[in-house]
């Protein structure tokens, strides 16, 4: 039996007695085989050639992404907290100005408005409650007449 040296890319041989594999030939327990094939030499014996790729980068790379990983994910959940806050903070900041204008119609003061700044549906619903409060004071004056 002939002795099969493997180089590595890295030009370093690799002793490829260390993993047994189904046909009983052998492999770097750290690569992988990702083509195989056969060519014959001049003297017209069949050898098998296999293309070897090294899987250390890729232990490497895996290995990097677990320690950075719990790092990733708390600053994500941080950015989540900062944004939810601050759009909590814009969507109920105009609900409770409606709610404290409101309250001052209910006291039924004449003045009383909510100032329409937006074509959304808290403006939709400010130019109701602005025109249900004059309908009211119209509605009002026509009774008390």
């Amino acid at each position: 039996m002939s002795v099969i040296t493997i180089v590595t890319d890295s030009g370093k041989s690799v002793d490829a007695s260390v993993v047994k594999i189904a046909d009983g030939q052998t492999v770097d327990p750290r690569s992988v085989i990702l083509q195989q094939g056969s060519v014959a030499n001049g003297q017209g014996q069949t050898i098998a050639v296999k293309l070897l790729a090294d899987v250390a980068p890729v232990a490497q790379a895996k290995l990097a992404t677990l320690h950075v990983l719990p790092y990733t994910m708390l600053g994500s959940l941080l950015v989540a907290l900062v944004f939810s806050y601050i759009y909590s903070r814009f969507v109920t900041r105009p609900i409770r100005q409606m709610a404290a204008v409101t309250t001052t119609m209910q006291r039924l003061e004449k003045d009383a408005h909510y100032p329409v700044s937006s074509h959304d549906e808290i403006g939709l619903l400010g130019r109701n409650i602005n025109e249900l409060y004059q309908n009211l004071w119209q509605n009002d004056s026509l009774v008390g007449a």
